[in-house]
């Protein structure tokens, strides 16, 4: 869902979707109506309102769905950067495995080639 094209305020709202502290509302029928007609007058939604695309049943065609994201009152602030810890703790977690891992392979490879150097 992040793009380089998105702007900050986006990109924090992505990050935040991701995590679960924003819950996306779909618009009623009567919004998404009136939201369809600006959108069709080429004029520009109102702030908080985004759209999505989404596929038909058919699989060709393609419907407009509207909606709103609003922050998730849960959370306190002091449980917010404990999940957030726990996200970096996770991410530093996987880059440690994928070190190892490259550590080990490069080690395979380099006691291959030597095998095989000292071969001929």
């Amino acid at each position: 869902m992040i793009g380089k094209h998105m702007s900050a305020k986006e990109r924090l709202l992505s990050y935040k979707m991701e995590l679960g502290l924003v819950k996306k509302t779909f618009c009623s029928q009567e919004e998404s109506a009136k939201y369809e007609q600006i959108l069709n007058k080429n004029e520009i939604l109102p702030e908080g309102v985004f759209v999505q695309l989404v596929k038909g049943a058919d699989g060709n065609s393609v419907k407009r769905e509207f909606f709103t994201l609003h922050e998730s009152d849960t959370l306190t602030d002091k449980e917010i950067k404990e999940l957030l810890l726990h996200e970096q703790l996770k991410s530093t977690k996987k880059s440690k495995i994928f070190f190892i891992l490259s550590s080990v392979f490069t080690i395979i490879n380099t006691v291959i080639l030597l095998l095989i150097l000292l071969q001929k």
